[in-house]
């Protein structure tokens, strides 16, 4: 099944990194991947979808990633996917 995950994060060095490490460990390919930084804040928007097996898969990585302390928070957006096809 396909996901769409979007985060709130710290713009700092290496947080990429160690974002997308999380992903890799759980053996998960990113189909795409968008990282803007959001105006004057500090903060950068990393927008990526990837392939699951299953939901299960899915909210583990989300918690895995809101635990990391340059996240601020994640958001589901797969259903956003949904509504455009």
């Amino acid at each position: 099944m396909k996901k769409l995950f979007s985060a709130k994060v710290r713009n700092e060095t290496g947080v990429l990194n160690r974002f997308t490490c999380i992903i890799s460990r759980n053996q998960v390919n990113i189909e795409t991947l968008y990282v803007e930084k959001i105006a004057q804040t500090g903060l950068s928007q990393i927008t990526f979808s990837f392939e699951v097996d299953d939901e299960y898969e899915a909210e583990h990585i989300m918690k895995q990633l809101n635990r990391m302390i340059y996240v601020l928070e994640v958001d589901d957006r797969t259903r956003e996917i949904s509504l455009k096809v």
